[in-house]
């Protein structure tokens, strides 16, 4: 667990989870929220409400709530993966698998080989991954992909938090007046009404998540 009540958080569950080879999560369902899974490493073949399909690196699945998945580690490797909810205690129930099964894709995975980005800013893309256009009732959740010393405004969210991860090189984060410097594996999850902001640090390309417990676009409001 990377982001929860035991970590501050009052709006989001985020888990990085690592899966052995031929080891499953079984099907499931969670009554209460979306459930969000971004692929890190390896070969994760899911099965969510009936239709199972293969995904790898840099794909995105989203189980709706109340929708029924699970995953099993189809590769040789570890399969690790983030999984994001929009709620600080999600709930889970376990179900039998479906009688039928249809080997496609779900029209709520996003997947990279298809997903072109939007500059978000200048030096700054960002791949739209999960929000209303994709079937999610409470998450927005995008890929932003930093250039060399780029940066995002300072701004502020009203009324819910913002979970920002590192996925690679160093991204400093405005936190009201102070800063602080992110890595991979990193987190901060800025409270309602907190300013922030992200600059990259490093001399390669940075990724960060930026994910919020509400549909998109995020309400924001823009800051010096």
């Amino acid at each position: 667990i990377i982001a929860n009540r035991s970590t501050g958080s009052e709006m989001l569950t985020i888990t990085e989870a690592t899966i052995d080879p031929g080891v499953a999560i079984p099907y499931h369902r969670h009554p209460n929220a979306d459930e969000t899974m971004f692929v890190l490493e390896g070969t994760a073949e899911m099965l969510v409400d009936g239709h199972r399909f293969t995904a790898g690196p840099n794909d995105v699945v989203l189980a709706p709530r109340g929708l029924g998945h699970g995953v099993r580690n189809g590769g040789d490797g570890p399969l690790k993966f983030i999984a994001i909810f929009p709620i600080p205690d999600r709930q889970m129930e376990t179900m039998d698998e479906p009688s039928e099964i249809v080997e496609e894709r779900i029209p709520s995975a996003t997947f990279r080989s298809d997903s072109e980005p939007v500059e978000f800013r200048p030096g700054v893309l960002r791949y739209e991954m999960v929000g209303d256009f994709n079937g999610a009732e409470s998450t927005y959740f995008s890929e932003l992909v930093f250039s060399p010393e780029s940066w995002t405004t300072t701004h502020y969210h009203p009324a819910h938090e913002e979970g920002i991860y590192c996925l690679s090189g160093e991204i400093s984060a405005a936190f009201g007046q102070d800063e602080v410097l992110l890595e991979a594996g990193d987190i901060f999850v800025p409270p309602p009404g907190v300013r922030h902001g992200n600059r990259n640090r490093s001399s390669a390309d940075a990724r960060v998540f930026a994910i919020h417990p509400v549909l998109n676009p995020p309400p924001r409001v823009d800051v010096d």
